[in-house]
């Protein structure tokens, strides 16, 4: 199920796909709108035809049926009729998948993965690449409108056209991450008839001795052993190699090649897949926490033994810390075969607890590097960047370029002025722009990311940048006292953006400009509303008002600690406002429907 954000969002999205003249009007508009209100929802698993209008923020297509019922839909594309299968009803709206296209749409384009359509990675390979850019760049406008109450004329002054598109619209990741099961997900589930024959059938042939292995399709688990001397010593079990299915933790999707990442990158998914199963190294089974392979990490950049030729680096991450001998031999093989890997290590993410179920991994326990420098670099305007099996780096090179150059326009940063880098990660960013500035903090939570930014800079000569360790979420108490008074802020928060106290801390700071980087439209608008916001006097809202007629002082204080929890409270300095003066889109991820954003805001007079 979609996490109560998500549905709050599509609620929203539901509510606004009503058209203006059915929200109210003449009596008999009125009238027909009841009469739909109260029709009984289709059932569940009920196919419907639908007609697509438009995309929602997440990727879905915001369809109708004949009767008006607003329903999200997989797959679907703005002007599409299609058939679907109803996979959940909500209030005031249904999910559904597309089972088949009636008429396509207008912009429709060949899907080039073989994977499109079971994959949830790129679903939105089958729109032409345009009509992806102005669909991110309208979604935007609508959570701009939506989240952020601004008029709708206003967002759409505000947000600048054109989208910002790719130059590459594959091969463009430099690092994607493939997970190990025992169990297969596959795009349909057979019937209990049908799996019941399949059953009775394995076991036949296995009462005359012949091998197992699993069904495809049985939507469960399956076999694609290898064979290999190790084979008779390791228990024989499923093995599978890909991405996760849309919602699973425990299925994957097996990929054989995926065409957003790079050659070298398929050819060590190729390898890797192969002679893991030769060598007897298990899949991990995230159910009930057995095996020992969990992910495949690939990330591409340069050589740092000659950063004139691509590299490629290879993170395999097991559950136990053992079978060294065996890695050892697969990371020599990957170097020897694929010429562009140039570094292999080996990391350890043991299970949270032992229970069956998800529960997730913890962070790594122990690295070892088993071929090459255990690092690779990348290049950004003019700049060379360490990167190690865990820091994060801009997954789209090309376009991180890009990103940084708008970053730099919104900052326009003087000689003599201090920048704010909040969640600077490895410091690419701030260290981007460091030469125009008189001096740079930074401040991010990872401790390995802190250390690398510190060492990216020392790296390339950059002695008035210092990176601090810091929970810019709760945990810095005083920000007052922790965070510098700067003239320009840069904050690139992750998905669910910033808190409100450090949004409070922000509108108290007076920083000439706020450059506002976003993965995720929804938070950004949100954020905005509050940065947005009129000026707060001293003293102002600070004080809990006495309790009422009708309410007890307990009642009173239980009240106040609510809204202090929630920010409702400022504190007793003064907040400034400030003015949005636009939005920039840019298309970080092709074929997804991720859109990043610059904001620019200035300190308004």
């Amino acid at each position: 199920a979609p996490p109560p954000a998500a549905r709050r969002q599509r609620a929203h999205a539901a509510a606004a796909a009503v058209a203006p003249g059915e929200r109210g009007g003449g009596g008999e508009e009125k009238q027909q709108q009841k009469q739909r209100e109260r029709a009984p929802l289709p059932k569940k698993n009920a196919e419907i035809n639908l007609t697509c209008d438009s995309l929602a923020y997440g990727g879905l297509g915001v369809c109708r049926t004949d009767e008006g019922v607003v329903v999200f839909c997989e797959r679907a594309l703005p002007g599409e009729r299609l058939v679907a299968r109803v996979s959940k009803r909500r209030r005031g709206y249904l999910e559904a998948f597309k089972l088949q296209t009636l008429s396509p749409h207008a912009d429709a384009a060949e899907a080039r993965c073989e994977h499109f359509g079971t994959c949830g990675g790129c679903k939105l390979q089958n729109l032409d690449y345009d009509a992806q850019l102005r669909h991110k760049r309208a979604q935007v406008v609508d959570l701009m409108q939506r989240v952020g109450r601004w008029e709708r004329a206003a967002a759409e002054t505000l947000v600048h056209e054109p989208t910002v598109g790719a130059a590459s619209e594959y091969g463009y990741r430099n690092k994607m991450e493939f997970s190990l099961s025992t169990r297969q997900w596959t795009a349909a589930k057979p019937t209990k008839r049908v799996k019941a024959a399949k059953d009775k059938a394995e076991d036949v042939a296995g009462s005359d001795g012949a091998s197992g292995g699993g069904v495809e399709g049985d939507g469960e688990t399956g076999s694609i052993h290898a064979g290999g001397a190790a084979g008779a010593e390791e228990e024989q079990r499923p093995f599978f190699m890909g991405l996760h299915a849309p919602g699973r933790f425990d299925k994957v999707v097996p990929i054989r090649r995926c065409e957003i990442q790079s050659e070298p990158g398929n050819a060590v998914l190729k390898l890797v897949a192969a002679r893991a199963q030769e060598l007897g190294l298990q899949a991990y089974d995230p159910v009930d926490h057995t095996g020992f392979l969990r992910h495949l990490m690939v990330r591409s950049g340069k050589d740092p033994a000659d950063p004139s030729r691509a590299g490629v680096m290879v993170n395999i991450i097991t559950a136990t810390d053992e079978r060294h001998a065996e890695l050892d031999v697969l990371a020599r093989e990957l170097v020897e075969t694929v010429p562009e890997v140039c570094t292999v290590v080996h990391n350890v993410t043991p299970p949270r607890g032992g229970g069956r179920g998800g529960g997730g991994a913890q962070p790594s326990v122990g690295e070892r590097t088993l071929e090459g420098a255990g690092y690779i670099v990348e290049e950004l305007r003019g700049l060379r960047f360490r990167i190690s099996a865990n820091s994060f780096f801009q997954t789209n090179t090309e376009q991180a370029e890009r990103l940084y150059e708008l970053a730099a326009e919104a900052a326009d940063l003087r000689p003599d002025e201090t920048l704010l880098d909040l969640f600077c990660g490895t410091g690419t960013i701030g260290l981007s722009m460091a030469r125009g500035a008189k001096e740079v903090h930074g401040f991010e939570l990872s401790a390995s990311a802190v250390e690398d930014a510190n060492k990216n800079a020392a790296d390339n000569g950059i002695t008035n940048a210092t990176f601090h360790l810091g929970d810019l979420g709760s945990a810095m108490k005083d920000l007052d006292n922790a965070l510098p008074n700067p003239d320009v802020v840069i904050t690139d928060p992750n998905r669910p953006g910033m808190s409100g106290k450090l949004l409070r801390w922000l509108r108290r700071c007076g920083a000439r400009r706020i450059v506002y980087v976003s993965c995720n439209p929804s938070t950004m608008a949100r954020d905005l509303q509050v940065l947005c916001a009129p000026p707060v006097r001293p003293g102002e809202g600070d004080t809990p008002p006495e309790a009422g007629a009708d309410q007890s002082n307990a009642e009173a204080a239980e009240a106040s600690a609510k809204k202090k929890k929630h920010g409702a409270y400022r504190s007793s300095k003064p907040q400034f406002q400030y003015d949005l003066e636009g939005i920039t889109v840019l298309d970080l991820f092709p074929h997804s429907h991720h859109a990043e954003c610059v904001a620019t805001l200035t300190l308004a007079p």
